[in-house]
């Protein structure tokens, strides 16, 4: 065989006449071997030569009373179980079959084989550990005994980190070897991030090798946060009905950008504003940074006046006209009425305040009617109307057809 290369001892046991076969040892280990072992054989050094590794057979006297010491691993899918036969009422440590040199140390075959993820603590009587731990040293043995291997679980440190810059800082949690990473209660719960949502834990802070939540734990571990920055819908609301809205997405923190300036007939577009009732100052979206779903609405100022002439009397007609503002309010046809004489147009329906067709408008405005009744004398009036300004009766249009850009809405007037 290759020096350094590992070796298997045969499980065929050998036979020697007159003697019970008790095991293998060999020329520089104080031990007893165990058939199906493996072991590394010695490598050569300088000034060895290739010397070989001696491995002997161990022989009792045939007769000899032995008892059997069996040692259990004590695992699922643990090496078979080691036995060895000792004379009767003899202990481990001092037997010259078993031991070489200082005898001070318990056969190396009794050394529990490694378990991956656990430390092996001692050899007890009992599988639970519950039983009499074996001591080598001054145990002897009148009856066959089965110790069993006792296993401390080990924990590994499993760190996760938030990954990103003014992340809280990463935490750490012992673990047990064996505990899947899905019951880890750091990850049992998905960190949260403002702007951000969670797309999951990665094994390297790049965030290119998916952590499998189902592996299970088996050494020092760092599990890294990644993250999808949200987006949010920004909607530009134009606050009337015969615009569309507009909606636009946004990544958190970016800045939004206003649509082109929106038209609308009748009216002078004058900024973004957060709220519907447009209160305050408009906004400057230069400054703004998108955190959250956001509406900005439009606010108009009216670049249009309507005028309105009410006939105030039941079953009277009324005008309706929009003009640009600044301008006068158009002229119109003298009203009729039977039995009644148009005594001119009045701010207010009790007709107290006469109206300045002189006056320019800048909001809208409704005119109304005063009556003088044909039957009474003219001090007398109707309708509440006690005073005739003779001023009035001069505004007159040659008719409505002839205002030019004016917009008419008639309609009766109802009974009151």
């Amino acid at each position: 065989m290759v020096s350094g290369s590992p070796l298997q001892l045969t499980t065929d046991l050998p036979t020697r006449e007159g003697y019970i076969f008790a095991g293998w040892t060999r020329d520089t280990w104080a031990g007893a071997l165990v058939p199906g072992m493996v072991l590394n054989s010695r490598p050569v050094t300088a000034g060895m030569g290739n010397t070989p590794m001696l491995i002997k057979a161990l022989w009792l006297p045939e007769g000899t009373q032995t008892v059997s010491v069996t040692f259990n691993q004590n695992y699922d899918g643990a090496p078979a179980d080691s036995s060895f036969k000792v004379p009767a009422g003899q202990k481990l440590v001092g037997n010259s079959v078993y031991y070489a040199g200082d005898n001070t140390t318990y056969i190396n075959a009794v050394d529990a084989a490694e378990r991956a993820g656990y430390t092996f603590v001692e050899w007890n009587t009992a599988a639970d550990g519950s039983g009499k731990t074996f001591d080598p040293v001054n145990d002897t043995f009148s009856a066959s005994t089965t110790y069993y291997a006792i296993w401390q679980v080990n924990q590994y440190s499993v760190t996760v980190n938030q990954n990103y810059e003014g992340a809280p800082a990463s935490t750490s949690a012992l673990v047990d070897f064996g505990t899947k990473l899905s019951d880890v209660n750091a990850l049992s719960v998905n960190p949260t991030r403002h702007g951000y949502s969670f797309a999951g834990w990665y094994s390297d802070a790049a965030c290119r090798i998916v952590a499998d939540l189902n592996e299970t734990v088996s050494g020092e571990m760092t599990l890294y946060a990644k993250w999808q920055i949200n987006t949010y819908n920004v909607t530009f609301d134009y606050n009337c009905s015969d615009l569309e809205n507009t909606v636009v997405g946004y990544e958190f923190n970016s800045t939004p950008v206003a649509p082109e300036t929106p038209v609308r007939y009748g009216y002078l577009f004058d900024g973004w504003y957060t709220d519907e009732a447009c209160t305050g100052f408009a906004i400057d979206l230069s400054t703004q940074q998108i955190s959250a779903d956001t509406v900005y609405y439009a606010k108009w100022i009216a670049n249009s006046s309507t005028v309105t002439f009410d006939y105030n009397f039941e079953g009277g007609a009324t005008h309706e006209y929009v003009v640009e503002n600044g301008e006068v309010p158009p002229a119109i046809a003298q009203p009729n009425r039977a039995g009644y004489t148009f005594a001119g147009w009045y701010l207010d329906e009790a007709c107290t305040t006469a109206a300045d067709f002189n006056e320019a408008l800048y909001g809208n405005v409704t005119y109304y009617a005063k009556w003088v009744s044909d039957s009474q004398s003219a001090a007398e009036t109707s309708g509440g109307c006690s005073s005739v300004v003779a001023s009035d009766v001069a505004i007159v249009a040659a008719s409505l057809a002839a205002v030019a850009g004016v917009v008419v809405v008639t309609r009766r007037k109802k009974n009151r």
